[in-house]
């Protein structure tokens, strides 16, 4: 259980995910919430899958984009804003300050996720 602004909800380790990713290949899988501490284990699991994302709205800073993109690309990131535990734009500025190109940047910020969600 994680407590964001006084307001709880569950969560499930990175490392629990990694079974349900491989079990279900076929399946696009998008992990929300994560932070900071959960950087290691959700890139190893980025490298190693066709079907895993994941989504900065729980990692601080905009490093966050630039650190993912520089270990295992920009094509299956995408922007998170945490809308309604969060101001929404707090998302779009990490992406948009992260020290990234800017086609990596148009990737995170909108085709990933078109592309995830067939639009």
């Amino acid at each position: 259980m994680r407590l964001t602004r006084k307001i709880p909800y569950g969560s499930t380790s990175i490392r629990s995910l990694r079974k349900l990713v491989e079990r279900y290949g076929n399946a696009k899988i998008v992990a929300t919430g994560l932070n900071y501490k959960e950087r290691l284990d959700s890139l190893r699991l980025l490298r190693k899958s066709e079907n895993f994302y994941i989504e900065l709205s729980m990692d601080c800073g905009v490093e966050a984009a630039r650190w993912y993109t520089e270990r295992a690309g920009s094509e299956m990131i995408l922007m998170g804003t945490g809308f309604s535990l969060f101001y929404p734009m707090i998302g779009v500025a990490k992406v948009l300050k992260a020290r990234i190109s800017d086609e990596d940047r148009v990737k995170i910020l909108h085709e990933n996720a078109a592309r995830l969600f067939g639009l």
